[in-house]
C-alpha cells in the first residue's frame, strides 16, 4: 500500500513557512549569522536547503539529468562544498526568494509521484517517503 504523502508535505509546507517569517523578521544580518556547522551562516544554510530541494527536484522531474550532476560532484567530491557554497553565496538577495520557488516546485513535482517510485539519489536509488 502506497503511503499518503499529502499531510506530510502540508507539513512541508507549513514548515517552511515558519522559517520563512523566522528569518524575514530576524532582520537584514539574519543571513550572515554564524550557526553550529563551521564555517557556515544561516544563508548558507537556507542556500543547502535550496540546493537540495532543487537536486530532489531534478531527480524526481529529470532523473538522467541529476544523475548526470552526480557524477560531476563525484569526479571531484573534494572540492564539492566549496563549489557549493560558492553558487549559494552568488544568489546573494535572490536566494530567500529562490529556495522559496524551489520548495514550491518540490512539492508541486512529489504531490505528483507515486511515494513508492525509486528515484536516483546519491548512492542507491530511494523512494520519495
Amino acid at each position: 500500500m502506497a503511503a499518503d504523502t499529502g499531510g506530510m508535505l502540508d507539513d512541508l509546507h507549513a514548515e517552511t513557512d515558519d522559517l520563512v517569517r523566522i528569518v524575514s523578521t530576524a532582520g537584514d544580518s539574519a543571513f550572515d549569522r554564524p550557526t553550529p556547522a563551521v564555517g557556515w551562516s544561516v544563508g548558507d544554510t537556507i542556500g543547502h536547503l535550496w540546493y537540495f530541494d532543487r537536486e530532489g527536484r531534478r531527480a524526481l522531474d529529470d532523473p538522467d539529468a541529476f544523475t548526470v550532476s552526480v557524477a560531476e560532484i563525484m569526479a571531484d567530491p573534494d572540492s564539492f562544498e566549496g563549489r557549493h557554497l560558492e553558487e549559494i553565496r552568488k544568489l546573494g538577495e535572490s536566494l530567500m526568494p529562490a529556495w522559496q520557488e524551489e520548495r514550491r516546485l518540490i512539492i508541486e513535482s512529489l504531490r505528483k509521484i507515486d511515494p513508492s517510485t525509486k528515484v536516483p539519489w546519491y548512492g542507491d536509488r530511494k523512494s520519495v517517503v
